[in-house]
């Protein structure tokens, strides 16, 4: 075999090689609207007004409230701010509320602010929000001769998952899994090792077979 032919074998080879080799895929249109939605932090706030007699009934459900918030969603500690140069009756409020929120396992940090004296008490933490892009600019959706979707497919889906979403960290990392169950793994082992049925009971329900009931 010349030297010619060996080299055209091998130009040919490579350039197959690269038609082989599949290029990263582009996001397609509906994946490129859910991948501009923005999850950034929000300050999550109620105000308390300070009453002689302590927190009301509506207080301390409003703080459970906001306590069990902090809970699913709450990132980094809450913060119960008083009015600069507090009286001792927001004080024993703000004491109450720390005691509640702690009770729920938050973590709080006292801080204050500059307002007149028997300004409320803020009690905030940051929580996620999901921002989704801006849906606009439709063009006429008749125009199909390229057979390419119109630029503002799937933006509308991705609005409404980022409106509806429970957590949106979710749309920016996986969930950490669940540990195994280990209590049904040593029950399917140990029938294994006494040569007994591994499966699970038959569930007469779940059967297929068509009812013989006569009206």
């Amino acid at each position: 075999m010349s030297a010619r032919i060996i080299s055209s074998v091998i130009v040919s080879t490579a350039l197959l090689g690269a038609c082989a080799t599949a290029a990263p895929d582009a996001p397609t249109t509906s994946v490129a609207w859910e991948q501009r939605t923005q999850v950034v932090e929000q300050p999550q706030e109620i105000l308390l007004a300070a009453h002689a007699d302590g927190l009301s009934d509506n207080q301390r459900r409003a703080i459970a409230a906001f306590a069990a918030d902090w809970v699913q969603l709450g990132s980094g500690p809450v913060t119960v701010a008083a009015p600069l140069g507090v009286d001792p009756k927001t004080q024993a409020v703000a004491v109450q509320t720390r005691d509640l929120l702690s009770a729920a396992g938050a973590t709080v940090v006292f801080a204050g602010y500059d307002a007149p004296q028997g300004g409320p008490l803020k009690i905030s933490y940051q929580r996620p929000l999901a921002l989704p892009a801006k849906c606009g600019g439709w063009e006429s959706l008749t125009a199909t001769k390229d057979n390419g979707a119109y630029a503002n497919f799937g933006c509308s889906i991705a609005a409404n998952m980022a409106a509806q979403i429970a957590d949106p960290r979710d749309l920016g990392r996986a969930r950490a899994m669940d540990p195994a169950s280990a209590a049904r793994r040593d029950v399917v082992m140990d029938n294994y090792r006494k040569g007994e049925n591994t499966s699970s009971a038959r569930d007469e329900q779940a059967s297929a077979t068509v009812s013989t009931v006569v009206d």
